[in-house]
């Protein structure tokens, strides 16, 4: 029969292969999903500490100028700019706090759930471990679930390539029976075969079709392996860049901003900096934590991209933490 069979198992066979593979990447396109939006819920309630960190320095400021003014230390426009400034940070909290409810509406909605009914997630944001040797990630590439459903595409057509072939091949077929011969009142045992005429010809405009297609897919698989790397590398590259930031920001540049700022707070008391000097240091402070917050933040995204082209995540549970309900 050509291997007709054979080649038609191997058709069914690739394709049982293909689904696998298609819901192993939509598993793993969920796990980095919901690990993206529990880390964006992650940050936004770093950044309401931050915006209440800075409402509370707004009110203290504008205590102090009340007093100052009372007792005619300092003019009344630096009040007037203090409770202006009060204001706006009694918006910027607001503003937090909305964004932590939306973040929250985001997550909530993996689980098919409007209204969530958890107050917070709980997590260290800034638990964060050097990145492994970029050789490490390239090794891990040929894990890459789109790269395998390349792979069982590819074999996928060249199955049905086989198949076009074997079903272009020269297949005999034969019959037997029993006829009852009318003239005579006889009985006959007949038997024939059927031999099929350019079969081949008739069947190569579907080989040349699978063979196209089985050379696409190659060629595609090819190059997505090529692009893959060089998405790996841009993505090593920014969370080495990102890490090194965060590094920066949280053993050097903080600790600095940290003293200025009671330094800063120390003269003010004492008479020797005006309010301006005073909230400008303590901007430069609030601007410093909002900006760790966001390099951490980019330095877990790009670590799920790199775990998702590597298929080297978890999908059993976020990284960071938990829900608390």
């Amino acid at each position: 029969m050509g291997n007709q069979r054979d080649a038609r198992l191997g058709v069914v066979t690739a394709r049982q292969q293909q689904l696998a593979t298609e819901q192993r990447v939509a598993v793993l396109d969920l796990v980095a999903a919901v690990n993206y939006r529990f880390i964006a819920l992650i940050a936004a309630q770093e950044q309401v500490q931050v915006q209440e960190q800075a409402q509370q320095l707004a009110q203290s400021l504008v205590t102090s100028l009340s007093k100052r003014v009372q007792a005619g230390r300092a003019p009344q426009e630096e009040l007037l700019r203090a409770r202006a400034a009060q204001a706006k940070a009694a918006l910027d909290v607001g503003r937090a706090r909305q964004q932590v409810h939306l973040e929250a509406l985001k997550l909530s909605a993996y689980w098919a759930d409007s209204t969530p009914d958890f107050t917070r997630a709980e997590g260290d944001l800034f638990a964060l471990t050097n990145a492994a040797p970029i050789a490490d990630w390239q090794a891990r590439l040929a894990q890459n679930p789109d790269l395998l459903l390349l792979a069982d595409k590819t074999r996928m057509r060249a199955a049905e390539l086989r198949k076009a072939e074997a079903e272009g091949q020269m297949t005999l077929g034969w019959s037997a029976g029993v006829r009852q011969l009318q003239m005579t009142d006889d009985t006959a045992l007949v038997a024939g075969i059927n031999i099929p005429l350019s079969s081949r010809k008739r069947a190569s405009g579907a080989i040349s079709k699978a063979r196209a297609e089985q050379d696409a897919a190659t060629f595609a698989a090819d190059s997505a392996k090529v692009q893959l790397e060089a998405r790996l590398n841009q993505t090593y590259s920014a969370h080495s860049q990102t890490l090194t930031e965060l590094h920066s920001l949280r053993d050097q540049i903080l600790p600095l901003l940290q003293d200025a700022n009671r330094a800063t707070a120390a003269a003010f008391d004492q008479g020797r900096y005006s309010s301006l000097e005073l909230a400008l240091a303590q901007r430069e402070l609030l601007e410093a934590r909002a900006a760790l917050i966001d390099a951490a933040l980019r330095a877990h995204e790009t670590r799920i991209e790199l775990e998702r082209l590597t298929a080297s995540a978890p999908v059993d549970s976020t990284q960071l933490g938990e829900i608390a309900q």
